[in-house]
């Protein structure tokens, strides 16, 4: 039986390295009291190019400790962000001393990847079910953290979770998943300003689709996302294992 890490070993079109810029997490500061999002009148600017981030899970026969990968090497962009990652428990590396960070992550790995990170006292009285990631997405989902992603909507209509927990999730899913957990924590959201000027550094931001507007101006403008390196946001787009490290490091690091 393929355990959940070995599933992770999927090949993919999709397993494509990119960097994460280094912007520091920002501080915690006020509760806003409406929604972040602002429609913008005209097209944004393109700033300055920014590296996009991602993530990955393992399970069963795996390195878990913070001790180097042998894929991972200190020059690595995303070194720091995994040892922590590790360390924390929220993913694991593989038997054979390797980390992956390039392997992509599905929507079955992100879920299990967050609920080990922000709900693991849930995650322990789960029940088991049909596929290893059912207690992940079943935590999850009791949270409210699934709302507004394919992932829930594909389940709404079809009353099962489909085979879409095993897609590459897009990064569009990723910062829905993440405004989420801000909002189930109560964590403070950045201001209508901060969000509408995060809006205009955004090459694409007339193209992310409208429903996912909010949570990525607000993970944006709180410097928990960034955009790619052309500029754009890039919500279509698959994330990686070392992405999703970095991303979750920074979520855990602004709710504490």
């Amino acid at each position: 039986m393929a355990t959940a890490w070995q599933m992770d070993g999927m090949l993919s079109p999709w397993s494509v390295e990119v960097g994460e810029s280094r912007a520091p997490v920002p501080q915690k500061s006020r509760r806003l009291q409406r929604p972040c999002f602002i429609p913008l009148s005209r097209k944004p600017v393109s700033t300055a190019a920014e590296q996009p981030e991602q993530a990955g899970t393992q399970g069963g026969s795996s390195q878990t400790t913070g001790a180097a990968f042998r894929d991972v090497p200190a020059a690595h962009w995303a070194s720091a962000a995994i040892k922590a990652a590790v360390e924390q428990g929220f993913v694991n590396g593989y038997a054979d001393g390797t980390f992956r960070p390039a392997d992509p992550v599905t929507n079955a790995h992100f879920n299990a990847m967050l609920s080990r990170a922000f709900y693991p006292a849930d995650l322990k009285a789960a029940k088991t079910g049909a596929g290893w990631w059912t207690p992940n997405v079943t935590v999850n989902d009791a949270h409210g953290i699934l709302d507004g992603t394919d992932l829930k909507q594909a389940e709404l209509a079809e009353g099962v979770w489909s085979a879409e927990i095993n897609a590459p999730i897009s990064r569009c899913d990723m910062a829905q998943m993440m405004y989420n957990i801000l909002l189930d924590k109560g964590a403070p959201l950045p201001s209508a300003a901060e969000c509408q000027a995060a809006q205009s550094r955004m090459g694409d931001w007339s193209r992310i689709p409208a429903r996912y507007q909010e949570a990525v101006s607000t993970c944006y403008a709180l410097g928990l996302l960034n955009g790619q390196k052309d500029g754009t946001f890039g919500g279509s787009s698959s994330m990686n294992r070392a992405q999703g490290c970095t991303v979750i490091s920074r979520l855990l690091d602004y709710i504490a």
